[in-house]
């Protein structure tokens, strides 16, 4: 079958037909009229023939006018399509198509001007016409291919023509219908003036460079009113019409038509500052732009070769004058991706601004060169959009009856527009049905009674065709058949009509279905599927009970690695369970939607299965057992836990344990004796239960000492095993001391002006990033600004995966560490735990009680202590504001809060003074206020640097406090200087606080001697001797290579490698005793010290396994 596409159009057509002839081409007799008919008679040319007109629409009744408008379009299709069928001669036909155009030419500017009609009415839809000249509204269908029709014959004798009347008199008789008076449809007397669209002009603000901008979140109507408040401050500025957020999270602006470029180009500014994003966004205007395709560019010289770069590519286009001049929308880009690229020559695409489509024309003439070789130009066609959807009504199907073609008019729907098209087939047979569906219907029954004609069974011809003949795989045909079929989606409709047959409008019983045959083969591939996925997934190899002690070997067994390999190696079990556990959820008794996540549930199960088949695959199970006995699970419910495949045995756990509290002390002992390492210990009361008891005393505590070994990088041992060094040093300081001339402290060294202008520096920077945290200005360009931002220390610890600590615990010993005799007895306890008493370079050839080892001994400061105690010497006033919330209120049972607790009182409170100094500095009284005169654009950052100064020097500084102290016989304000002196020690805390927080070691030990002062002022005997004996030793008994070690080793640790994740070595001591009060052996278990000491050294394992898997359940 040939077709031809005719006419296209984007609103329903009238057509105007022919009047109706019986054989001998001679009028009929007109029928009786009817109402309806005899209205559209009155419309009729000298001959009789009808001229159908439209109506135009009425302002009163617009639907009803649309709807005559329809009735009157199918009216004249349908008489149109019954007149008799005879064949026609070629200047008929000719003049048939040309009536047929000028009938829907007419129906055209009829709906036209309805539409004009209601735009005179109602103005403002005037930008909602799609009146548009006929070609521009043609869409681009896919049309069956098509044949030219055959050429006519030279000889007119094929041409059967009537004897009686002649063609001619016929013809003579007949008026020709060019020269007919035709009665043209009107709507009205006057034709109004078509009102001429003023389309607004567009600007795009391309947000993709920043993912998260905080203009995102709000919706465009905020926008709009945000952009318009600064378009008001601004001179000759222009006023938008309206914002919105296109489907690229875009945001499109809006000016009224006219408006210049150059005027919009002064909010640029403003949209800068509105958007908030570090970087400036691209804006650009909305202008049309077009696309061409290059085709035969040299990609590379052989197959071999890699491909050409498209930056190379962009260069060798670029040179071309042709290319210089475009304004590049989208840059040169192959079209297929490197991969797919095959032979040495391919194609590219290269799209610029063109409002009027000249420049594309232009190109497409002109000659492009690429890597020395010209290529092809072609106008870049788009594929058709796969948004299309079929209207469901049939579409309408008749048979011309100038040219016998049959013409169907399809329609369907494009994104809210709702188009049709007309198609004219050439080869049409008079046994054809009328109606297209009943066509289809048609040809499936000519294949089924071909198919019984050549007696070929139609399962046996699908299965033949669908790979289950050999003889058919190779076909050609077979194969566009079965491609054709796999690919037109017919296969699951298919499948869901055979298991369960639709209802037809016969009566009777259903068809018998496929439905267990098809239910048995579902269920045999998806267990066949299971299976598959679980062999897989049991492949994976074992976790050794060993592999708890590195942790990168119990990183890769986290949740979510467990999760990924499920997801790898059993998607389809995966997904399976994940949804029958998902699916139409319960609610809850509270009447709130079920909304937890089931990927953890879904895991667990896999995994359950998995050791259901072999107790091999247990990784899963072992990490849950860790987990259960650090968390002194009941040996009951582990054995259910375990009979249901979630865990290991309780057997199993406690053997393993022991085994791996033995691996973790041979390894921490092979590292002691291999590499450097330093000591932290502390007292630790635990709680035992007793045997007897009275009835007010269940339980007994006892004192003992939890040891932490921490291990050295080997770059640590060339300074602290440096016999030469040391060993002078300290005979150095030996003889001065028998001399009387041991070095001591000097105020010039407490009080160094350059120690403390790095103090003074390092502390303003505190006051911007507050500033960075007020709502608001966040990202603000201004606070982006390098002078604003923190220098850091001169002396900062890397940080990074390969920086983190390594440690092990020791055996927990029964030793009363705060006893003088108890801490004489660790060094001992120590070196015998390790095996390093015994031929030890430290105690060879002396007695190891006459001090030798203890003065190779380093203390440090214990930096956790010192932070707790600053803080409770904070002044009272600051505790006084902070009666009332949750940890402060009066309580006679503990003597002072929770050190966690103050520390967040003590920043929040710290955060609020400096909100309130910045008002005081900026002149202004709330937050909002204060956001506007930061972001004000005329603002600089050597202001706001300024007035940071001006703050620290007046009110956060022990300048401001002296200043005020002298100027108190003038004018006595206690209050004000009580707030000054609050602000200066909040400032000291916070600036320890933070350089702790980021391994600002530097900043660290520049505060030893403020906190000497401070502590000595406060009558803490104990850490004022403690930092005098720490500056001591760092600056008289120490080389510099050794106070840089001291500082790099002996201050903080870092466990996690992040850049904000420091903390004291006392703090990291804490959380391990934290640990064995947790994770240890339960009080009433019948635990005794030597239990405590076999389980210490798997209290890390214990703590990173609980971390692992409670952050695992809590997030998902």
């Amino acid at each position: 079958m040939s077709t031809i596409p005719i006419y296209t159009t984007s609103a329903c057509k009238s057509l105007n037909y022919f009047p109706k002839t019986d054989d001998h081409h001679q009028p009929m007799s007109t029928p009786p009229a009817a109402p309806l008919k005899r209205r559209r008679r009155s419309l009729c040319d000298a001959n009789g023939s009808p001229t159908y007109a439209v109506k135009a629409p009425s302002v009163n009744d617009w639907s009803s006018s649309l709807r005559n408008l329809c009735d009157t379009f199918y009216t004249a299709f349908e008489d149109f399509a019954k007149v008799p069928q005879s064949k026609k001669l070629p200047p008929e036909i000719l003049e048939g198509y040309g009536e047929l155009r000028l009938t829907l030419s007419c129906l055209i500017a009829n709906v036209d001007e309805a539409c004009h009609r209601i735009t005179a009415h109602y103005p403002h839809l005037a930008n909602q016409t799609r009146m548009k000249d006929a070609s521009a509204q043609t869409d681009d269908l896919p049309s069956p291919t098509s044949e030219a029709p055959p050429p006519p014959p030279a000889n007119k004798e094929h041409y059967p023509l009537p004897t009686s009347p002649t063609y001619a008199s016929v013809a003579s008789a007949r008026t020709p219908r060019r020269t007919r008076p035709r009665l043209l449809p009107s709507t009205s007397n006057a034709k109004p003036t078509a009102v001429k669209p003023l389309n607004p002009v567009h600007i795009v603000v391309q947000l993709k460079r920043d993912l998260t901008p905080p203009i995102r979140n709000l919706p465009a109507r905020e926008v709009f009113c945000r952009l318009t408040e600064s378009c008001a401050k601004l001179p000759n500025a222009p006023i938008p019409l309206g914002a919105q957020w296109n489907r690229k999270n875009n945001l499109i602006v809006s000016f009224p038509a006219g408006t210049t470029r150059t005027a919009i180009k002064l909010l640029y500014p403003s949209i800068h500052s509105l958007v908030g994003s570090v970087d400036k966004p691209v804006i650009r205007f909305d202008v049309p732009w077009r696309k061409v395709h290059l085709a035969g560019i040299l990609a590379r010289e052989s197959p071999d070769l890699p491909i050409t770069s498209e930056a190379e590519l962009r260069h060798t286009l670029l040179l071309n004058p042709a290319l210089q001049a475009l304004n590049i929308t989208v840059q040169p880009t192959w079209l297929k991706k490197p991969e797919s690229i095959t032979g040495t020559h391919t194609s590219a695409i290269i799209a610029f601004e063109d409002p009027d489509g000249s420049i594309e024309r232009a190109l497409l003439k002109s000659t492009i060169f690429a890597f020395g070789e010209t290529v092809t130009v072609k106008k870049w066609h788009d594929q058709l959009p796969a948004n299309i959807t079929v209207v469901t009504f049939p579409p309408l199907c008749y048979v011309c009856p100038v040219s016998s073609y049959l013409v169907v008019l399809v329609s369907y729907l494009r994104p809210s527009v709702l188009r049709f098209t007309v198609i004219v087939v050439t080869s049409y047979h008079r046994a054809w049905p009328q109606s297209v569906v009943e066509y289809m219907e048609w040809k499936k029954k000519k294949v089924v009674e071909l198919l019984k004609k050549i007696e070929l069974d139609f399962g046996e011809f699908v299965w033949a065709v669908c790979f289950g003949n050999h003889a058919s795989r190779a076909c050609k045909k077979m194969q566009a058949a079965r491609s054709s079929f796999i690919k037109g989606n017919y296969l699951v409709p298919l499948l869901e009509n055979i298991r369960v047959p639709p209802r037809t409008e016969a009566k009777g019983k259903r068809p018998d279905s496929a439905k267990d045959t098809l239910d048995r083969f579902a269920l045999a591939t998806m267990c066949s599927t299971f299976q598959r996925e679980l062999t897989s997934y049991g492949s994976i190899p074992p976790v050794h009970i060993r592999d708890f002690i590195d942790p990168e070997r119990l990183g890769a067994m986290s949740y979510a690695k467990l999760k990924k390999q499920v997801e790898d190696h059993c998607p389809t079990l995966f997904k399976v369970l994940h949804y029958l556990s998902s699916f139409n959820r319960q609610k809850r008794s509270l009447g709130n939607a079920n909304t937890k996540n089931s990927e953890f549930f879904v895991v667990m199960q896999v995994s359950g299965i998995s050791y259901e088949i072999s107790q091999v695959n247990n990784n899963f199970q072992k990490l849950l057992s860790i987990y259960f006995s650090g968390a002194h699970v009941p040996k009951p419910v582990i054995e259910l836990l375990n009979r249901c495949n979630i865990c290991m045995s309780y057997s199993w756990t406690n053997d393993n344990i022991d085994k791996l509290s033995d691996e973790i002390t041979a390894k921490m002992i092979e590292v002691a004796l291999n590499q450097p390492f330093f000591l932290s210990h502390d007292n630790i009361q635990i709680v035992f239960g007793v045997g007897s008891q009275r009835g007010y005393r269940k339980s007994i505590a006892d004192n003992g000492t939890a040891i932490t070994m921490y291990v050295l990088p080997e770059a640590a041992r060339a300074i602290f095993e440096n016999p030469e060094v040391n060993n002078a040093l300290r005979l150095k300081l030996h003889n001065l001391r028998r001399q009387g001339l041991a070095p001591a402290l000097t105020w010039p060294e407490l009080n160094d002006r350059q120690r403390r202008s790095r103090v003074f520096n390092h502390r303003l920077y505190h006051l911007f990033d507050i500033l960075r945290h007020i709502p608001g200005l966040e990202k603000c360009e201004v606070l982006s600004d390098p002078l604003l931002q923190h220098p850091g220390s001169w002396h900062t610890l890397p940080a990074g995966l390969e920086h983190c600590i390594k440690m092990y615990m020791l055996a927990t010993q029964n030793l009363d560490e705060s006893t003088y005799a108890g801490n004489l007895q660790v060094i001992d306890t120590v070196l015998r735990l390790l095996k390093l008493d015994r031929g030890d370079p430290l105690v060879r050839g002396a007695d190891k009680h006459n001090g030798t080892v203890k003065e190779n001994g380093m203390a440090v400061i214990a930096w956790i202590h010192s932070f707790s105690s600053l803080g409770g010497f904070m002044p009272k006033c600051v505790f006084v504001l902070s009666l009332g919330r949750k940890g402060f209120a009066e309580n006679m049972r503990t003597t002072r809060p929770d050190y966690h607790t103050v520390v967040e009182l003590l920043i929040h409170e710290f955060n609020a003074r400096v909100r309130g100094l910045w008002m005081w500095g900026a002149g202004v009284s709330t937050l909002e206020e204060l956001v506007s005169w930061i972001k004000d654009p005329s603002r600089t950052p050597q202001e706001i640097l300024d007035l940071g100064k001006r703050i620290q020097s007046e009110r956060i500084s022990s300048q401001a406090v002296s200043e005020c102290r002298q100027t108190m016989d003038q004018h006595k304000d206690e209050v004000f200087l009580s707030t000054l002196i609050t602000n200066r020690d909040l400032m000291m805390h916070y600036d320890l606080h933070h350089a702790v927080k980021h391994g600002h070691v530097g900043e660290m030990e520049d505060m030893i001697p403020e906190l000497l002062v401070y502590f000595t002022g406060a009558g803490s005997k104990n850490y004022a001797r403690e930092m005098y004996e720490m500056l001591q030793m760092l600056y008289h008994e120490t080389t510099p290579e050794m106070r840089t070690a001291i500082r790099t080793y002996g201050f903080l640790v870092n466990k996690y490698g992040r850049k904000d994740s420091f903390y004291p070595i006392d703090k990291r001591q804490e959380f391990n005793n934290g640990g064995i009060r947790r994770h240890g052996p339960p009080p009433h278990g019948g635990a005794d010290w030597e239990r405590y000491a076999k389980i210490s050294p798997v209290i890390p394992v214990y703590m990173d396994v609980t971390e692992q898997v409670e952050q695992s359940v809590s997030s998902s």
